[in-house]
């Protein structure tokens, strides 16, 4: 899927995080469609594209928070709306393993109908 349409729809991120577009294997390309099969089946209304974003926070104690947001657009030139989807966790479950031992802060997962899904993540600069 082409990177370039969704520039406008990723986070906006600060100059001590490094950005970039998932590429996959086998394996972590059927986790994250498990992910967008979760997400896409609750969605009950017309939809054209569907944006879940993950934050991922750790603390100085070790601890690590997860965090998650969704929306969706109804049509291209629709703006997002906020919605709460009851699956989201297993949603962000397949995400964190999708990422498991990546220093990662954000992940967002772009569904769009009868086009695919894309995946980004962003991390602190090494």
């Amino acid at each position: 899927m082409n990177a370039d349409i969704f520039t406008d729809q990723l986070p906006h991120s600060d100059c001590a995080t490094q950005c970039q577009w998932f590429d996959g294997n086998k394996e972590t390309d059927a986790l994250i469609a498990i992910a967008a099969e979760f997400i896409a089946e609750e969605l009950t209304v017309t939809w054209f594209r569907i944006r879940l974003v993950c934050h991922r926070v750790c603390d100085s104690e070790g601890k690590t928070t997860f965090s998650a947001s969704l929306a969706y657009m109804e049509t291209e030139q629709d703006d997002y709306h906020a919605w709460c989807g009851l699956d989201c966790l297993n949603a962000m479950s397949c995400i964190t393993e999708v990422l498991k031992g990546k220093n990662w802060s954000e992940a967002v997962l772009f569904i769009t109908h009868y086009k695919g899904v894309s995946f980004y993540w962003c991390g602190p600069v090494a």
